[in-house]
């Protein structure tokens, strides 16, 4: 990737970031550039010539923080979003942003740049990008002066939020982000084939979920609300080869990239997809079922503490908790709470939310009823479900009939195949209100 080819372009897009954008605002469509652009001795790319920019939020590590360690393993510039330089450095600078109290908007912030001691800001501009003029030469981020610098491949954009603190955006060409996704989410030492399944879907749910967090001026965060994200420090010769040999491809349904959701372990049997997503079918994945067993115990003070937060009223001392209704695949849909003076159903989800989604790690649980009067969860899994469970497709790529990415893919989505990514599959989502636009349960992650 030759940024300084498209200099001009991130400085537009970083601009549409700006906290200013509304909840409820669509956002803009971002320029594709030349997946070509890899350097010399690639193969011909696999797929499509398309690599959209991918605007990845990085609150993994730098959610909270007030200024943002700046650097760069060779030349780069800070610059405003008009494009003019406020810094200008080597690899030896290390330039601070920081979050200042807006001079002209009281009560508001914005972003200024500093390079020992002296600081660099221009009134008129929210936010600033800092961008290397080299493929080889990468932005490194950190969040304290001492702390090892993060490496990521493109340009990071910077601005302030309402509460005072520096948003960082990373922005990258979609390949060059899903090198740094593969490693999260399946690991470094699963089979190739495995990882190539795994770059497949993590490209097919990028293109599918592009604007989510518009609102937030990103497409996606590094977080299990979106996909783990690790940038350089993620890429390996193995995650390099299952990148570059899916190049540009992605599963469809209908001719559409479809939402490829997928999860850690599915306790043995992926999860029933809502009517709207039919490709996300129940699958049995042997060797699973024995993956991740936990129980959860809850004693009767907890239990009519935890009755009442999930169902919003005091039930009194709990008598009762029930699943009553599941999916086809068997998790939780309907929990009946039995207490002294009422009685309430509620979703497997929303007492995933209440407990924590680490703590109650899946809807595919029983209950039981102890003498003590407390219960306790038994159940397999983690994560959501559904979709293409990591624990399955690594057991499906290993052994003596180990199986292609292509075939552990169709295995997971239903009536679905990989094709090549085109322009016109590439749309920015209408953004959410809120924090994620599918509650419940529904984006990606562990966490979920």
């Amino acid at each position: 990737m030759l940024v300084n080819r498209f200099l001009l372009a991130l400085c537009l897009v970083v601009a549409t970031t700006v906290h200013a954008i509304a909840a409820t605002s669509p956002m803009p469509g971002l320029p594709d550039y030349e997946a070509s652009q890899a350097g010399e001795g690639d193969d011909v790319p696999v797929g499509g010539t398309s690599n959209p920019l991918v605007r990845v939020l990085l609150s993994r590590s730098f959610g909270a923080v007030t200024r943002v360690y700046v650097s760069a393993n060779g030349p780069f510039r800070i610059s405003d979003d008009q494009g003019n330089t406020v810094v200008s450095g080597t690899s030896e600078t290390v330039a601070i942003v920081s979050v200042v109290p807006d001079a002209i908007t009281p009560g508001t912030y914005r972003v200024q740049a500093s390079v020992d001691g002296v600081s660099k800001i221009f009134p008129t501009s929210p936010l600033l990008t800092a961008t290397t003029f080299s493929g080889d030469t990468m932005i490194q981020l950190g969040a304290t002066a001492v702390t090892k610098r993060q490496a990521y491949r493109g340009a990071a954009g910077f601005s302030a939020t309402t509460s005072g603190r520096v948003r960082v955006v990373n922005i990258a060409g979609l390949e060059e982000y899903l090198q740094g996704v593969v490693k999260a989410e399946i690991g470094g030492s699963a089979p190739i084939e495995a990882m190539k399944a795994q770059a497949v879907a993590a490209r097919t749910y990028t293109v599918h979920n592009l604007g989510r967090m518009a609102s937030e001026g990103a497409d996606l965060d590094d977080t299990t609300r979106s996909q783990g994200y690790l940038g350089v420090s993620g890429e390996t010769p193995a995650i390099l080869r299952a990148v570059r040999e899916t190049r540009g491809q992605v599963i469809v349904y209908n001719g559409s990239p479809i939402d490829a959701m997928y999860c850690t372990e599915c306790g043995g049997v992926t999860a029933q997809g809502p009517p709207s997503e039919p490709y996300l079918r129940p699958v049995t994945t042997p060797g699973c079922e024995t993956k991740a067993p936990w129980t959860l115990k809850l004693d009767a003070k907890q239990a009519e503490s935890f009755a009442k937060s999930v169902s919003g009223v005091p039930l009194g001392s709990v008598k009762s908790i029930a699943v009553t209704k599941t999916d086809d695949s068997g998790r939780a849909t309907e929990v009946t709470l039995t207490g002294a003076t009422d009685t309430r159903a509620v979703s497997g989800v929303r007492i995933r939310q209440v407990l924590g989604a680490d703590i109650l790690r899946s809807t595919l649980f029983t209950v039981k009823s102890e003498a003590d009067g407390g219960f306790t969860f038994t159940g397999r899994g983690w994560g959501h479900g559904l979709g293409m469970c990591q624990c399955g497709a690594i057991a499906r790529a290993s052994g003596d009939k180990p199986e292609s990415y292509s075939q552990i893919l169709g295995a997971y989505y239903s009536d679905t195949k990989v094709t090549a990514l085109t322009p016109d599959m590439i749309r920015r989502a209408v953004p959410s209100v809120g924090p994620s636009a599918r509650a419940g349960g529904k984006l990606k992650g562990r966490g979920y």
